[in-house]
């Protein structure tokens, strides 16, 4: 089996890390950011990235990564993609950022294509005479209800993200880990 590769990793005493900040699979030891070494059973499996604490500063502009993290959920489509794009391409070692990156890229990038596509149908349905205007009215609205619950959304990530806590979206999260691990 192939070992992941870590970020920092100082030895200190027998079977503990310090400073790691990614987790590894390997054949003979899984560790956590935590600085433990895991139980071998829980051998083979590899701890999510939505759980990591973030640690050291990023390579791109030196800040911490919760910063980093915190910026991709921007609830500003165009401006969070673009800062999510930044934080995936310029982090290739840090995954708690890259981690925030490809999570905030997805959902984000989904909802902007999602509003786009409503937006283009509902203007569509709204030129349709006598009934249109009423369905189109009515489609904006519900897109109104939904672009309020991305905002919601978006800003509970946020503070998630500033306090700490594991920012684990539904489906999002899973594809993003995959994508962050590069496998």
């Amino acid at each position: 089996m192939r070992c992941l590769q870590a970020d920092l990793i100082a030895k200190k005493g027998a079977g503990t890390l310090v400073n790691q900040s990614i987790y590894m699979k390997c054949d003979r030891l899984i560790f956590t950011s935590g600085g433990t070494s895991v139980n071998q059973h829980n051998r083979g499996q590899l701890e999510p990235l939505s759980e990591l604490s973030p640690s050291g500063k990023t390579q791109f502009l030196e800040i911490d990564p919760k910063v980093a993290a915190y910026t991709t959920y921007i609830p500003i489509p165009p401006l969070n993609l673009i800062l999510a794009g930044v934080w995936f391409a310029m982090e290739p070692n840090n995954t708690y950022a890259k981690f925030h990156a490809t999570q905030s890229l997805i959902f984000s990038g989904g909802f902007f294509v999602f509003m786009l596509t409503c937006n283009f149908l509902a203007f569509i349905i709204s030129m349709i005479p006598l009934i249109g205007p009423l369905v189109g009215g009515l489609l904006y609205c519900a897109l109104s209800l939904v672009t309020l619950a991305y905002l919601i959304f978006s800003v509970k990530c946020m503070i998630d993200v500033h306090h700490g806590r594991p920012v684990k979206l539904p489906y999002v999260s899973d594809l993003a880990e995959k994508y962050s691990r590069g496998i």
